[in-house]
């Protein structure tokens, strides 16, 4: 199995599951959008959106390296996701939803190659 296109996606999916956790946030989608209120439906679809990638995320540690190490492998690609989501937030708002668009747009191309290789 490949390595890296397998830590490529679990990494781009950990950030985009946290950025859109973020984003479900009023604090951030204020940043974003400058409405005060994120409206329930947008709320529960970065809720949903972000709690299926991380899952997916999930899924891949522990389908590569089993149940001892994928869950702390998880935790580890769980944190680097939300200190990236953290740092983008606080210096770069406005670039936080674009870099998870295109974070999630190479998870997926990297869980094709693994798919394919």
């Amino acid at each position: 199995m490949k390595t890296w296109p397998l830590l490529v996606a679990v990494m781009c999916l950990s950030y985009a599951g946290m950025a859109a956790l973020c984003l479900a946030l009023e604090r951030h989608y204020q940043e974003l959008t400058g409405q005060y209120e994120v409206p329930r439906g947008v709320r529960a679809t970065l809720r949903t959106l972000g709690a299926m990638l991380l899952l997916g995320a999930l899924a891949l540690c522990l389908w590569t390296w089993g149940a001892t190490v994928g869950w702390v492998s998880w935790l580890a690609w769980l944190t680097a996701g939300a200190l990236v989501v953290a740092l983008l937030a606080s210096y770069a708002p406005r670039a936080m939803p674009r870099v998870a668009v295109l974070s999630l747009a190479a998870g997926v191309s990297a869980i094709l190659l693994l798919a394919g290789g």
